[in-house]
């Protein structure tokens, strides 16, 4: 363990060298400013030891400034390891440092170098006081601690405070487990819930786009089937059109037409020959009238005549019925004369205008024509009234056809739109619904492989907690093990140890008090001769050879450790008022301890039992060694 130790200006050592080797050495020392065996420097180099490893000495009202040799301004002290690895402090200016492999090195702060040294001893300063330093000035002892301190103490020993370390490092990080858990878990439910959400505007989105294709279909649908509905019209129509010509239409209606004007010419012909027909049917009656009357004067003028021919001239007059004589009968015959020349010359002139309405009388078959005529007449009639049926009915084809061509037109047309229509519904796209479906599918692919992502390290989270939280009770318990065990064997140690100091049997055995296993209660029960005892019961040799049992188990417990072995021990006076025999038991334990033992002791005993030997002078107030 130490090697060597260099100091200047420490206590009252100049200059300091010293070398340690396996065995029992022991330190002697003559005051030559005192002429007294004590107060020559022996101690002060294991104080040096002490103050250079942790700035401390077990001596009481020691201050800083004391350890620097009087007269000097500063000190400095260096521990040499057998590893080659050296702690050196210094006081004025004030420094602490580790050398490894010639290099030194400095924690942040003296705090945190110490903090190395520490962890490098495997123990704190009053833990090296009770296992390695067994000083004269340090009254504490593990024997005669608190339980808690004993518990504290053997911790330290076996470096069971690692495992308090890696307890506490498992429950903070548990604990940092647990909250980063938390945290994870707050994000994946808020990524589900959010997930959720953009599931439900995704449900939506695809409904709108779903009732968008199928209203889109509708939509082709209808304008497939007004598509099929108007080529079926268009094509009934082009047959109709290509069935009826319209110019031949045109030719029919021209023709018939010039059918109906020539109809028209004969039946003005014949209505004009009705006419004449119905003049001279007219003039016939009239003249047949004429005739009658004619016919009926000239029979009334026949009669006159007759009468006048016939009726006597000596009658009376015809007025007054007088008998007619002489000049009046002349005169009355002149007048009769003249009477009936005139009636014979209205005969002749009836007679001829009789003969002349005779004449003009039409020759029989008249009536004939006018009934054929008006035969003629009504056929032609008939015959107008086809042509013009025929005619309305070629007008009637006429317009249908121009109504015809005019669906055609509109058709065509109505096709055209319908197939524009048709390819650009077919085109037509829900755009803006697709991309928001495409953003929300890209954010949901993203926050699912987040959500899986978060799950996956929930998941490690969990199972790193678990082991952290097994780790902590696996520490728990393996301390306490190990605690247990470290109990059983310095309580074998320390009773086998006893055994060679005492002549009758003597056990000690330490217990843990802790009811729930931990390390914190140390309970301490020694037996002589088969009767446990208090501490307080013993004589002082028993006592101290008690105290030595335990000190020297400790002491070997310290140095088999795994970890920072300490194969050094230094007893300052720790035989003191013990018996001759006790002290050889005492130096007999001691032999057989490996590595480093050193001793002080004021004892002719011990300085002729132990060969190697360390003498110490202290003149003017500086200690050497002869």
């Amino acid at each position: 363990m130490f090697k060597r130790i260099v100091a200047k200006n420490l206590f009252s050592w100049k200059n300091l060298d010293q070398k340690f080797s396996d065995g029992i050495t022991l330190f002697t020392g003559y005051n030559l400013d005192d002429d007294t065996p004590e107060g020559s420097g022996k101690s002060s180099i294991f104080n040096i030891i002490s103050w250079t490893l942790y700035g401390k000495v077990p001596k009481d009202s020691v201050t800083l400034d004391e350890v620097i040799t009087e007269g000097e301004k500063s000190a400095v002290g260096e521990v040499h390891f057998q590893d080659g690895t050296i702690i050196r402090r210094t006081r004025k200016p004030n420094d602490l440092v580790i050398v490894v492999d010639g290099k030194e090195s400095r924690g942040k702060d003296a705090k945190e170098t110490k903090q190395f040294i520490i962890d490098a001893m495997g123990m704190d300063y009053d833990t090296y006081c009770q296992c390695v330093y067994f000083a004269q000035n340090y009254h504490k002892r593990f024997i005669t601690a608190p339980e808690e301190e004993k518990g504290k103490i053997l911790s330290e020993v076996q470096d069971l405070t690692s495992f308090d370390r890696a307890r506490k490092i498992a429950h903070e990080r548990s604990k940092a487990a647990k909250t980063e858990w938390e945290r994870l878990a707050n994000n994946r439910a808020a990524e589900i819930e959010i997930a959720s959400g953009q599931l439900e505007s995704l449900e939506i989105l695809e409904e709108s786009i779903h009732n968008f294709e199928s209203a889109k279909e509708d939509n082709i649908n209808n304008i497939e089937i007004d598509l099929k509905v108007s080529t079926k019209a268009l094509k009934t129509v082009d047959t109709y059109l290509l069935e009826n010509e319209a110019s031949a239409v045109d030719d029919d209606i021209t023709h018939l037409g010039k059918l109906l004007s020539q109809s028209e010419k004969q039946k003005v012909e014949y209505k004009t020959s009705l006419r004449s027909i119905a003049s001279e049917k007219a003039n016939v009656e009239r003249n047949q009238h004429l005739f009658a009357k004619n016919e009926d004067r000239l029979r009334r003028l026949a009669v006159k005549l007759e009468s006048l021919e016939d009726a006597p001239l000596e009658d009376g007059c015809p007025t007054c019925g007088a008998k007619l004589t002489g000049e009046k009968l002349k005169k009355v015959k002149q007048k009769r004369q003249i009477e009936i020349t005139d009636i014979q010359s209205d005969i002749d002139e009836l007679t001829q205008e009789r003969d002349s309405l005779i004449a003009d009388m039409p020759t029989k078959g008249s009536d004939e024509k006018k009934i054929e005529l008006e035969s003629l007449l009504a056929e032609i009639q008939e015959s107008e009234a086809r042509i013009t049926k025929d005619i309305k009915e070629l007008e009637k084809i006429k317009y249908e056809i121009l109504g015809a061509k005019k669906d055609q037109r509109r058709l065509c047309l109505d096709i055209e739109r319908f197939s524009a229509k048709l390819e650009e519904v077919k085109a037509t796209r829900p755009t803006k619904e697709q991309e928001q479906v495409q953003k929300l599918t890209t954010q949901m692919d993203v926050r699912d492989k987040s959500i899986k992502k978060l799950t996956k390290k929930i998941e490690q989270l969990e199972t790193l907690s678990n082991r952290l939280n097994l780790l902590k009770s696996g520490f728990r318990e393996v301390k306490a093990h190990i605690f247990r065990t470290l109990l059983k064997e310095l309580s074998k140690r320390a009773t086998r140890i006893s055994s060679e100091l005492f002549d009758i049997p003597v056990k000690i055995k330490f217990d843990n008090t802790d009811e729930g296993g931990g390390v914190s209660k140390i309970n301490t029960r020694v037996t002589i001769n088969g009767e446990e005892r208090g501490l307080g019961l013993f004589s002082g040799g028993q006592a101290k050879r008690i105290q030595l049992a335990v000190d020297m188990a400790l002491s070997q417990i310290v140095a088999n450790r795994s970890q920072n072995p300490i194969n050094f021990r230094i007893l300052d006076e720790s035989m003191q008022n013990l018996s001759t025999k006790s002290i050889e038991k005492v130096l007999q334990v001691l032999e057989k301890l490996p590595g480093t033992t050193l001793v002080v002791e004021h004892n002719e005993l011990i300085e002729t039992v132990v060969d190697k030997k360390v003498n110490v002078i202290l003149q003017d107030g500086i200690s050497t060694v002869e």
